[in-house]
C-alpha cells in the first residue's frame, strides 16, 4: 500500500473520514493493480464492485488522478524491500556456500520484518527507502552468529553498502538505534529476541 501510505503522509487531511480514506485505499489498491498485473481486464468495474457499491468507477477514476498528481505521477519508486534484497545478496561473498541460501533468507525476512514494524513509527517511516533498509539489515545481521558471519566479514558489507549510499554512517546508527527502541519498548509486537525466534525457530542463525 506504498501508494496509500505517501499519499496520506503527503496530505493528511485528505483522509478526513472513514469514507474518504476507504476511497483512497480502494483507489491505491486499484492503481497498483492496474500497473503491476496488465493481464486483469476490467479491473474498474471489479473495485468498484469490491468497495459494495459504495464508490462509482467515476468516484475511483476521480480519486486516481488526484493520487497520480499528488505523488508527481511517481508510482515506482525503489521501496526499503528493493534495496533490502540488494544488500542480503551481497552477503553471497562472505557466507559459507553450504549455508548461503537458507542465511541470506533469513536475513531478509528478519530484515523485512523490522522493516514492516518501523514503518509504524512515523519519524522512521519518513527516511529515505535506501536508509530505512540499510538501517534494518544492521539491526537484522547484528545477531547473526560470528561463525556464520564474522567481525571482518560484517564489518566489510557494511562498509560496501556505506560506499554506494549518500547516508553517513551516523544518521544509519541513529536510525538503527531509534529502529530497535521501537520495536523494543512496542508490547504490540514481537520483541528481537522474538523476531529472531520465530524467522530461525531452530537457532541455527541467530543469537536469542
Amino acid at each position: 500500500m506504498s501508494y496509500f501510505d505517501r499519499y496520506i503522509a503527503k496530505y493528511p487531511r485528505e483522509c478526513s473520514s472513514k469514507e474518504r480514506c476507504q476511497l483512497i485505499s480502494v483507489t491505491s489498491l486499484y492503481l497498483a493493480v492496474k500497473l503491476h498485473d496488465i493481464r486483469r481486464k476490467d479491473t474498474l468495474e471489479f473495485f468498484s464492485k469490491l468497495s459494495g457499491g459504495r464508490f462509482t468507477t467515476g468516484d475511483i477514476e476521480a480519486m486516481e488522478r488526484k493520487i497520480l498528481i499528488g505523488l508527481d505521477w511517481l508510482m515506482n519508486p525503489p521501496t526499503p524491500q528493493s534495496f533490502l534484497y540488494n544488500y542480503t545478496h551481497l552477503l553471497s561473498t562472505v557466507i559459507p556456500t553450504d549455508m548461503e541460501k537458507k542465511v541470506m533468507t533469513s536475513i531478509y525476512e528478519v530484515a523485512n520484518y523490522i522493516t514492516e514494524v518501523s514503518l509504524l513509527q512515523s519519524s522512521v517511516s519518513q527516511e529515505k527507502a535506501s536508509t530505512l533498509a540499510f538501517a534494518a539489515f544492521l539491526v537484522a545481521v547484528r545477531e547473526v552468529k560470528r561463525a556464520i558471519l564474522s567481525v571482518e566479514h560484517h564489518k566489510s558489507i557494511v562498509s560496501n553498502i556505506l560506499s554506494l549510499q549518500s547516508t553517513t554512517p551516523d544518521e544509519v546508527v541513529a536510525v538503527a538505534d531509534e529502529i530497535v527502541e521501537t520495536i523494543q519498548s512496542n508490547d504490540g509486537h514481537l520483541n528481537l529476541a522474538g523476531i529472531y525466534e520465530r524467522l530461525d525457530p531452530d537457532g541455527a542463525i541467530y543469537n536469542y
